[in-house]
């Protein structure tokens, strides 16, 4: 999505959350935005348009856009936790801004927070060999059909509802 489409697609008070987030944090708005079409781009060469479905392949965008927004941020290490805090403040308003069902926003919670968690582990690695890494861990993300059943999944787990073969099935 282009940058003035987004902003256009926002409520008044929508968009004044999001300005009052940003004004506040203007050295990360750019780098934010950049690392948004990445893991965008990522997904759609890797997954096609299933990521736009509650499918792995989301679960790999919201984990991988954690990450990339922390990657095109990061400096140096005192700065880690509020970096940290901004990428959690901006893709949890991203859940604001654009509601799902509550199991779908409670998945990409769950995916958000394993991409900033896995950019604490491994901060110094290249993008492409982080790109592989989310992409082989995508292959083990957990199916949920209600809160009950995320209390039983690993905590460096990714989730998703819809599995890819549920999702052909239904394009079919």
């Amino acid at each position: 999505m282009r940058l003035w489409g987004f902003i256009r697609s926002l409520s008044l008070a929508n968009l004044w959350a999001l300005f009052v987030l940003c004004i506040g944090n203007l050295r990360m708005v750019m780098p934010t935005w950049k690392a948004t079409k990445k893991s965008v781009s990522y997904a759609s060469k890797y997954y096609g348009k299933t990521h736009r479905e509650n499918t792995p392949a989301n679960a790999f965008r919201h984990a991988i856009w954690n990450y990339l927004i922390l990657n095109e941020i990061y400096e140096q290490p005192d700065q880690l936790n509020a970096l940290l805090r901004w990428a959690k403040r901006i893709t949890d308003l991203h859940e604001d801004l654009f509601p799902n069902d509550r199991l779908a926003k409670i998945m990409d919670l769950h995916n958000n927070r394993i991409g900033r968690q896995i950019f604490q582990q491994y901060r110094n690695k290249n993008e492409a060999e982080m790109v592989e890494f989310f992409r082989e861990l995508t292959k083990s993300s957990i199916k949920i059909n209600s809160e009950t059943e995320l209390e039983s999944v690993p905590e460096n787990s990714m989730i998703h509802m819809v599995d890819f073969s549920e999702l052909n099935t239904k394009l079919t």
